[in-house]
């Protein structure tokens, strides 16, 4: 090959020694006179398939000729045979591929996509396989999506990540999509409030714009698919897919991209809006494509298939028989006869009918696990013959999009690109768009053929020796290494890249057409809008790209770039795709091929943060992933160790983000056979019950709901006979205290009524405090008044009526069992008081740990400790209280093997304290300045000064920055045995989904572990449910007996009048007054408690007015009172109470001569003593007993009525 200028003749060279090279240009990437540019026609197979249908022609025309010497018969016999031909052949020609009724008809239905076949391995979900059926060449496709951009000064690494790529040879397509937020249905909807309804969707929407960033590699394989080239595609295209993601990875730094695969179809639901692969080849086309492809396909499809195979078997069998028949007539050989039709036929079948190759690839094809999908299964794709510049897309027979498409096709020299410009304009005007570079590196050989004739003087200067040599005149420059030397000099560059670039706009409209001419008035509407995108689109390129000139894309064209922004690759077609491509240097194309700031209008961007996250985690459990901020990538299992569990602390964030983080470790642990006791405030923790079941560890929990199944005696220990009840009580006090946040005075006041108070229950305790001198009523009393009436008020939670050993569920049961106990205090509504009957709770166990061995060692799960452990109200100095009761509740639990995983709410609440137990930390996110600064110590979150991590420019770490704007899940760890911070993300999408369990549902799951919670319910509501009595006088429940006789007293007279207040209140003193100087000497206290209860009497109508008759028929005007009906209505709420309480029998057991057990009743196993009468053996006699007792109550009330007083007592006697 020879290159002349001037006096000069070069010739490639390609092995020749010189000697050392010369001095480089100073603008070294000045090397073009213009870019090279070219078709992208592939010309070996164009030519062998051309002139073998021009030999086969002149063959048979010039035969004919010399053996009938008639020239017009031989000449009509070559026309017939072309138009035969190119009739019968016609799509494998470019320009009428789609057939000929475009050319007849205004308005035609196309088919892009009918000789493309779409397949994926069950075993490898990531990859596309493309086979194109007519030209029977097979493309592999992998296609990343960029999901997150980098905030802040990061700049790609652009020109080292091309130079990667072309040191491997991986050709790749980089691809951006600005469209629309639309989201259309599957099906195929003829309603017209639907249609009503999407476009008022779009109406909605049309101001919203998502963009997509994709980067694909893609490798083709020729010929038959079998499966050595099947294992071949696909293995090359995991290396280069690797390969690109590894050098992306390297070079664009903080920006997360990831391999799409096709979506399960029996995936979960949040996963219904995440795009898939498929999504990625549809680009432009909105809705959920088809999965899988159908089976029934339209019968006049089938039909014009079938008629083009019998077609060309016929003229294949006529040019075959004509052949035959000329040889024969010339006397050629038969053997010779067959060896030239079996060519024939081979060479229509290699070249021009290749598609029947796609039976045996078909054959092979059901050996292997693949899928076949369609794509485009719900799109029709028309051409308008009036506007040849455009095609239209009909998505569902509701939307209609119309697209114009331009290609680059000449850059002069010398060029300036500005892509950011561009796309800023683009998205200001938000103008649907698709920017498609296609661009492969190339070697040596192509580099000579099509781009050494552009090179400019300077550069056939400066390659002389490398690749050119001179013929005449001056000494030739040697190089001892050419191939070295041309090595070098193309890295300088960055290599020399195949590209294709496209650019593509469209405009849509909602549709519900039902004739040709509707959708004809359609397109024409959206002509209208489209021809001022295309323009403006055209002109926004022109503008910020100079000296790059644009193509407008027509006809087949048009459809062969709507093929190349689908399938992201230029290699679909063995001809080639007929569109434009430039040669440029790799430093060139980084300026077409950069992620730039714009797009971060249209996609996720987050804070660049910089965190060392470690690779060397030891693991006991795990609860998610290390998240490797610089990829924005899961990297390795994120968990603890066990010890670490034991001190964890887990913090901000939202309650129910803490709640699941907790319900992960217990899964985790319940997997690893470690019990726990979870404190549930929000009652969904038996979900975790609905995690387990039907495995193995379904019987692995207990689940036990506050005031239901089991109270708590806020007095006692829970240990029966406790000679060391005094030592609860301490911890009780600081229980106490820390949780209602009361003074040193109010617990000295709450320790002294203790003391004094011999009955030691609620009641009792508060009366004292009404009736203490004024002198010692202040500010603490009324504080413990309110908290004992609060108590009073829930006595299904806080009883002192009956020990907790005596019930069937007791607290301290919970760390005697080997299961993991889950305790639902969310029928506790104020979040003060579920944290008092926690501490409450573990304050009972560590006073019976101190005291008996007999219990597991269980990790405890504690919610909103920094309610509890209040930094300032223990740091306060209005208290006693200081950070040794810290000490005190956790110490012992922690020395005795128990662990302790705690959440707070905010983090700045929390003694200081406290992190010397919980020195393992997770938070969630946090925006709390106050927060920020105390986990910024507490996990030594850090900020770099001076020289930044890529530039002096950026010298923060953006630590603090991350944690303000974690997602949901995202997490900052800290663990006691890794000194840096880590960030990390949990996985507990299944457990979110979970329901909790019914109650009904969780009676039926603990009756299978053994507990008839429903009976101890019953049970325990019966024990403890308060009469209307008690409800109505609170804290003067003590006296209600004698406020009962004081009633019946007056019931006898009521009638009779004179009960004035004066009368009454004198006489309910009388009634009061021996169970008053119990508690008090003092007449005006006495008289205080009086006037209390007379108040009470009146508010609930156990008293009510009543004026006594004159003898005038008029009432008196003198306020009397009389015993109101509801009285009789406590009475007998009373009774029904009382009669349905359980009977519980003592019975003393003698030692040796075994147990007396008359009524066969149910012995308690760990308390024997203990013995529940058990009416279902003489339910008989019980009913007989019940009836007698109902007659009796009723002849009672019926002499009350009557006022038959006497009899009434004589009868209530007896």
């Amino acid at each position: 090959m020879g290159i002349s200028k001037g006096n000069k003749n070069y010739e490639v060279k390609p092995e020749v020694k010189p000697e050392e090279g010369s001095e480089e240009s100073t603008n070294y990437l000045d090397i073009w006179q213009k870019n090279p540019a070219y078709k992208d026609i592939y010309g070996t197979f164009s030519i062998v398939k051309l002139f073998s249908f021009i030999g086969i022609i002149l063959f048979i025309a010039s035969s004919t000729l010399l053996l009938t010497l008639d020239i017009y018969f031989s000449s009509g016999l070559a026309v017939f045979l072309v138009i035969a031909f190119i009739i019968t052949f016609y799509d494998e020609f470019f320009l009428l591929e789609h057939g000929f009724t475009y050319l007849f008809r205004n308005l035609v239905e196309i088919h892009p996509f009918d000789n493309f076949k779409f397949y994926m391995l069950d075993n490898d979900p990531a990859t596309l396989l493309t086979i194109n059926k007519k030209d029977m060449i097979t493309i592999a496709t992998r296609i990343f999506k960029v999901e997150v951009l980098a905030g802040g000064n990061i700049k790609p690494s652009i020109n080292q990540f091309l130079y990667s790529l072309d040191e491997s040879k991986i050709p790749y397509c980089y691809q951006v999509i600005q469209k629309p937020i639309i989201k259309l249905e599957d099906t195929i909807t003829r309603d017209k409030k639907k249609i009503l309804s999407i476009k008022k969707l779009r109406t909605n929407s049309i101001n919203s714009y998502r963009t997509h960033i994709y980067f694909s590699v893609y490798y083709a394989e020729k010929g038959i698919l079998s499966s050595s080239k099947l294992n071949n595609l696909r293995d090359t295209i995991i290396i280069y897919s690797k390969n690109l993601k590894s050098n992306f990875s390297a070079n664009f730094h903080h920006i997360k991209i990831s391999l799409l695969k096709r979506r399960d179809n029996t995936g979960v639901k949040e996963e219904e809006d995440r795009e898939d692969l498929i999504n990625a080849v549809r680009t432009l086309i909105y809705g959920n494509p088809i999965k899988t492809v159908q089976n029934n396909e339209k019968i006049t499809t089938l039909d014009r298939k079938t008629l083009k195979i019998i077609l060309r078997f016929i003229f294949i069998a006529f040019v075959i028989g004509l052949v035959s028949s000329i040889l024969r007539l010339f006397k050629v050989p038969f053997l010779y006869i067959l060896g030239v039709d079996l060519v024939l036929v081979c060479l229509i079948l290699f070249l021009w009918w290749r598609e029947l190759l796609f039976f045996f690839t078909n054959l092979h094809i059901k050996r292997y696990n693949i899928t076949q999908i369609n794509p485009f299964s719900d799109v029709r794709f028309y051409r308008f013959k009036k506007i040849k510049d455009a095609f239209y897309i009909h998505i569902n027979n509701i939307l209609l999009l119309g697209i114009k498409m331009f290609t680059l096709g000449i850059a002069t020299q010398p060029s300036f690109a500005m892509p950011d410009k561009f796309f800023r304009a683009m998205n200001n005007q938000k103008t649907p768009f698709i920017y498609t570079l296609n661009a492969a590196p190339i070697e040596k050989k192509e580099f000579v053929t099509k781009c050494t004739k552009q090179l400019n003087e300077k550069t056939i200067d400066d390659l002389e020796g490398i690749l050119f040599y001179t013929l005449d005149g001056e000494d030739p420059r040697y190089y001892k290494n050419p191939d070295l030397e041309y090595l070098n000099w193309i890295e300088k560059r960055t290599g020399v890249w195949k590209t294709s670039i496209t650019i593509s706009t469209s405009s849509y409209k909602f549709t519900n057409t039902s004739t040709i001419e509707d959708l004809k008035n359609n397109m024409y509407e959206i002509e209208n809008e489209l021809y001022y995108n295309a323009k403006n689109m055209g002109r926004v390129f022109q503008n910020n790209f100079k000296k790059f000139s644009l193509t407008q894309l027509k006809s087949q064209l048009l459809i062969s770039g709507f093929q190349n922004e689908c399938f992201k690759n230029t290699i679909f077609r063995l001809s080639g795709t007929h569109l434009n491509h430039v040669y440029f240097q790799g430093k060139k194309l980084g300026e077409f091929a950069n992620l730039i700031n714009e797009f971060r209008k249209g996609l996720e961007t987050r804070i660049a943060a910089e965190f060392n996250t470690p690779l060397h985690l030891e693991n006991f459990i795990t609860i998610g992933h290390t998240i490797n901020t610089e990829f924005l990538e899961k990297e390795v299992p994120m968990g603890f160790t066990f010890q670490q569990l034991k001190q964890l602390l887990i913090t901000n964030g939202t309650l129910e983000e803490r709640e699941h983080l907790k319900m992960k470790i217990v899964s985790e642990l319940v997997k690893a056979e470690i019990p726990s006791v979870v404190f549930d405030y929000t009652g969904d923790w038996s979900k975790l019950i609905r995690y387990f079941r039907d495995s193995r560890y379904e019987d692995s929990f207990l689940h036990f709901k506050f005031g239901q199944s089991f109270n708590v005696n806020l007095i006692y220990s829970g240990i029966k006979y406790d000679p060391n009840n005094f030592e609860y009580l301490n911890y009780f006090y600081d229980v106490f205290a820390l949780t209602f946040k009361t003074q040193n005075n109010t617990i000295e006041l709450l320790k002294k009524t203790l003391r004094e108070n011999e009955k030691l229950d609620w009641g009792s305790i508060a009366l004292d405090m009404v009736v203490k001198p004024e002198f010692d009523r202040n500010f603490y009393s009324e504080n413990l008044l309110n908290i004992f009436q609060d108590f009073l008020d829930q006595s299904v939670f806080f009883t002192d009526k009956a020990l907790e050993y005596e019930n069937d569920v007791a607290p301290l049961d919970f760390i005697k069992t080997d299961k993991t106990v889950i305790i639902d205090l969310s029928n506790l509504k104020d979040l003060e008081q579920q944290t008092f009957a926690t501490f409450v709770i573990l304050s009972k166990f560590i006073h019976y740990i101190h005291h008996s061995q007999e219990y597991y060692k269980k990790v405890l799960f504690i919610p909103n400790i920094d309610l509890f452990f209040s930094q300032q109200y223990i740091d306060s100095s209005t208290n006693n209280i200081n950070f040794g009761k810290i000490d005190k509740l956790l110490a012992p639990l922690i020395h005795n093997g128990f662990g302790l995983i705690c959440s707070a709410n905010q983090i700045h609440y929390l003694h200081p304290n406290v992190f010397n137990y919980l020195k393992n930390i997770i938070t969630f996110q946090a925006t709390d300045s106050r927060d920020i600064a105390v986990l910024k110590n507490k996990m030594q979150l850090q900020e770099l000064h001076g020289t930044g991590y890529y530039s002096t420019r950026r010298n923060h770490t953006y630590q603090i920055e991350y944690l303000m704007t974690m997602r949901n899940y995202e997490v900052i760890v800290k663990r006691n045995d890794v000194f840096q911070p880590y960030p990390g993300e949990i996985e507990i999408k299944k457990m979110i989904k979970m329901l909790p369990f019914s109650d009904e549902r969780i009676y039926e799951y603990m009756g299978g572990q053994g507990y008839n919670l429903k009976q101890s319910e019953q049970k325990l509501s019966a024990k403890l449910k308060r009469t209307v009595f008690e409800k109505d006088f609170g804290v003067y429940c003590e006296f209600i007996e004698d406020v009962k006789k004081f009633l019946d007293s007056i019931r006898i007279v009521h009638n009779i009048g004179n009960l004035s207040k004066r009368i009454l209140q004198e006489d309910l003193l009388k009634y009061i007054s021996p169970r008053a100087s119990k508690r008090t000497n003092n007449m005006k206290k006495k008289k205080a408690i009086r006037n209390d209860i007379f108040q009470i009497l009146l508010n609930h109508e156990y008293l009510v007015e009543g004026h006594p008759a004159k003898a005038s028929g008029g009432e008196s005007l003198r306020t009397v009172y009389k015993v109101g009906v509801y009285y009789q209505k406590a009475l007998d709420d009373e009774s029904q109470t009382k009669m349905n309480q359980p009977i519980e029998v003592e019975v003393e057991i003698i030692e040796g001569n075994g147990q007396y057990n008359p009524f066969k009743a149910n012995i308690a196993i760990e308390n024997p003593q203990a013995i529940y009468f058990d009416d279902s053996v003489y339910n008989e006699e019980l009913a007989e007993m019940i009836g007698h007792l109902n007659y009796a109550i009723f002849e009672v009330y019926y002499y009350g009525k009557k006022q038959k007083f006497e009899k009434m007592v004589e009868e209530g006697t007896s």
